[in-house]
């Protein structure tokens, strides 16, 4: 996080004081109160390792520069979405049928994702790029539907590298190489 608290209330030059709160303490701690009044952003990372979100509450409490007069509380709430992760399942290829698969499974990040796979494949007649010589190149790119979290690339030749790349519609990647 960083957050300037001037851009969350009127006017500038305040000071502020803070308690904060995490939905579970336990996994994702919420960072120390702020008891000495300071125009210092809320500078904090959060680091998510569980499958839900997780809400992270300041309470705020504005001071009048140079006064102890406060102003009225406010809540500033923030959600820790979970760390993305991609684990793959590969099914190999039967006899050089082509008939391999990866099935990638997506956990964490923010909905929705995208997958692309790219690779490139050995034979003994032939080297190839796998975008061109499998895919119709529209359909290494996959994008999830709100719910889904698993794509399948199938018919996969054997005597190949593949890479994975998970991007969440936040921008979080993670990949794999097969």
């Amino acid at each position: 996080l960083n957050i300037g608290l001037d851009s969350l209330v009127a006017g500038t030059g305040d000071l502020y004081t803070y308690t904060v709160s995490s939905s579970n303490q336990s996994s994702v701690a919420a960072e120390a109160d702020r008891t000495a009044a300071s125009a210092d952003p809320i500078t904090h990372v959060y680091t998510n390792p569980t499958l839900e979100n997780v809400t992270i509450t300041y309470t705020i409490t504005p001071y009048a520069a140079g006064t102890s007069c406060a102003g009225n509380t406010f809540t500033y709430t923030v959600t820790v979405n979970p760390a993305l992760t991609a684990t793959t399942c590969v099914t190999a290829d039967n006899c050089q049928l082509g008939n391999g698969n990866i099935q990638v499974n997506i956990v964490g990040g923010t909905k929705t994702y995208t997958v692309d796979m790219t690779g490139r494949y050995t034979t003994t007649t032939n080297t190839g790029d796998i975008n061109t010589a499998v895919f119709n190149p529209d359909k290494n790119t996959k994008t999830t539907s709100g719910t889904e979290t698993s794509v399948t690339y199938p018919n996969l030749p054997g005597n190949a590298t593949y890479k994975i790349k998970v991007t969440d519609s936040k921008a979080c990647i993670v990949g794999e190489t097969h």
